[in-house]
């Protein structure tokens, strides 16, 4: 009998046993994995100094740990805990761009999920009624405030240094002031940053970055105090010294006649003048074209007005001649009607560099803004940025190989023409081409085409990141990568494109705050 009930005892506990090696084996066939990074759910907003992120919920996620940072996660500005698909960071700095990211967290932080970067996103502009500052504004030791009357009258002016915050001065405001709608802060150092607060009593209206500009040197060339004729700029060139400088009286017309054959550096620009804004401008029955076998540092444009009378055959430049120049540069200026831009046509010449920054091009023929037209000719550095390009039938086209091409905070319009390129270096290499936060709308119609090829180069790195198409842009052969495409037309995206108004009206397009000319963001 005990043999018995040792054997009963026995085959129990064996059967135990298999019943825990199943169970075992059970456990190892369902092991736990790592979560899945969460997904995003709808784009980031901000409508003012708060960050709105969400995503996919995430099966078994016990809760998430969404963070945002200024430097791309080398430091985390926030850190939170949210226990759904959504969370709203606020207080945050304004006119800030950050990054967001977020992880799905289990129970067994073993498991949580790795990081998911959601993308990045500015925060808005503080509500502020002061006027961004033109270049009109500033001088070497003055600047202009502006501002429009909304709400309680305004009281001062709160003056600081950019570089370290430090105090310069407060500035109360008369009621002529008040009236004006402007104050001329002055006193200031030259090439110097300034942070200016507008206060109603205590309350902040608004602050804006000014900087003053910077001495100039060279020989000055003030044309404003000249008796005026529409030659007088046109007859004072040929005898300058190298790095002149011409200062052009605000308001005032002056023609280009006849080809004026450039063999220095040269500086050209509105004169300072704070009882107008309007720049000087440049009538150009002719076009500007360099001597044979100059060598010149610097030809430089600055806050002017250019137009010319004819479509077919007018240009700023039409270089034509050997020669060797350091720098092409447009600043603040406002162009139309020409048939190119700027035209290298032949010899064997180098630019080293051409920038056009903060300019308004409108109606450009067939050869474009810059054109490199013979493959003697060579610019090695491109740089359009911060500029609306609108009617042009081309853009860039080059035949000889560039090291660097820049094209950043771009609005376009009708550019390029139906069939033609944003970018033409056919069959020709540029080492890096840039294409970022910029703006297409619709092709400029070539009869019922309006389909407007991307960027074609032999050979090179294409850069391209926050560019957005409008719903009526088309596009064609070498299409840009990545862009972003938004869902409604060009004149439902701008004010009035028809008359080159191409301020944001639609506050739900992504990229009002990070995207094209930046003179046309809200």
């Amino acid at each position: 009998m005990q043999i018995k009930r040792s054997i009963i005892k026995l085959l129990c506990a064996c059967l135990c046993a298999g019943l825990l090696l199943a169970a075992c084996k059970k456990d190892d066939m369902t092991e736990k994995v790592r979560m899945f990074r969460p997904v995003i759910k709808a784009p980031l907003a901000s409508e003012g100094n708060w960050i709105e992120v969400s995503w996919q919920a995430i099966k078994d996620a016990q809760s998430y740990t969404v963070q945002i940072s200024t430097d791309t996660f080398k430091t985390v500005g926030v850190s939170a805990q949210a226990d759904s698909g959504l969370y709203v960071f606020e207080n945050l700095a304004w006119d800030k761009m950050y990054w967001v990211r977020v992880r799905a967290n289990a129970t067994d932080t073993v498991f949580s999920s790795k990081w998911a970067t959601l993308g990045s996103i500015k925060t808005m502009k503080f509500p502020t009624i002061l006027k961004s500052p033109a270049i009109s504004d500033l001088t070497q030791e003055a600047v202009r405030i502006r501002w429009a009357s909304d709400g309680a009258a305004v009281t001062s002016l709160k003056v600081k240094l950019l570089s370290d915050s430090s105090f310069v001065k407060d500035i109360p405001l008369t009621s002529d002031d008040v009236a004006n709608e402007f104050k001329v802060v002055d006193g200031l150092k030259d090439g110097t940053a300034y942070l200016i607060y507008l206060y109603s009593g205590t309350t902040i209206r608004g602050w804006e970055t000014y900087k003053t500009k910077a001495k100039p040197t060279g020989t000055i060339i003030d044309l404003r105090t000249a008796e005026y004729k529409p030659s007088l700029l046109a007859d004072t060139l040929p005898d300058l010294d190298a790095g002149s400088i011409v200062l052009l009286k605000r308001g005032q017309l002056y023609e280009i006649g006849g080809t004026i054959n450039l063999a220095k550096s040269l500086t050209i620009m509105s004169a300072e003048d704070f009882t107008t804004t309007e720049r000087a401008t440049i009538l150009f029955k002719a076009n500007f074209n360099i001597v044979a076998g100059s060598v010149i540092d610097l030809l430089s444009f600055s806050d002017l007005n250019m137009y010319s009378d004819s479509y077919t055959g007018r240009y700023v430049f039409n270089i034509n001649a050997a020669c060797t120049i350091g720098k092409i540069q447009f600043e603040a200026c406002s162009a139309k009607v020409f048939r190119g831009f700027t035209r290298l046509q032949s010899a064997v010449m180098t630019v080293s560099e051409f920038v056009i920054n903060n300019c308004v091009l409108d109606s450009i023929a067939d050869y474009g803004v810059v054109n490199v037209d013979n493959a003697n000719c060579k610019i090695n550095d491109i740089k359009i940025t911060n500029s609306t390009i609108s009617r042009a039938q081309k853009v860039v086209a080059g035949k000889q190989a560039a090291n660097t091409l820049t094209m950043e905070n771009l609005t376009f319009n009708e550019a390029a023409r139906g069939g033609n390129f944003i970018v033409d270096f056919n069959g020709v290499a540029i080492n890096t081409v840039s294409f970022k936060n910029n703006i297409i709308g619709v092709g400029l119609a070539n009869g019922s085409n309006v389909t407007v090829n991307g960027i074609r180069i032999s050979t090179g790195n294409i850069e391209t990141t926050n560019n957005y198409a409008t719903k009526d842009f088309v596009a064609g052969t070498n299409p840009i990568a990545g862009l972003t495409p938004y869902a409604k037309n060009a004149s439902e995206l701008f004010t009035d494109p028809a008359n080159a108004n191409f301020k944001i009206k639609d506050n739900t397009f992504p990229g009002r705050a990070t995207a094209g000319d930046p003179r046309w963001r809200p």
